[in-house]
């Protein structure tokens, strides 16, 4: 979305134009994680943000961080709200973005 006023900025610089690019700074879960969402497993949805992010790490160590390998195969749709939270949050910080 663009802003109808003002602008945003990251570190004292405008934001990226690219949402690949802005995800290095910024992201949302909202509240309820299935709108976040959208791949057929829950490996898909890791493997998607280690792609937008242009690395190419397997999704493996992702998956054992966040504790969601057993749920590599199912669809993160299918998974009970907790799951889909910690799905959404792991792919949110798979690239290991900069927090604080």
């Amino acid at each position: 979305m663009q802003p109808v006023a003002g602008d945003v900025w990251f570190e004292g610089r405008p934001a990226p134009a690219r949402v690949p690019d802005r995800t290095a700074f910024a992201g949302v879960v909202p509240q309820d994680p299935a709108l976040a969402l959208y791949r057929e497993t829950v490996r898909e949805e890791i493997e998607e943000t280690l792609a937008l992010r242009r690395l190419r790490l397997p999704p493996g160590p992702v998956l054992d961080r966040w504790q969601i390998a057993p749920l590599a195969g199912r669809n993160p749709r299918e998974v009970s709200v907790g799951q889909q939270q910690r799905v959404a949050m792991a792919a949110m910080l798979a690239h290991a973005p900069r927090t604080w």
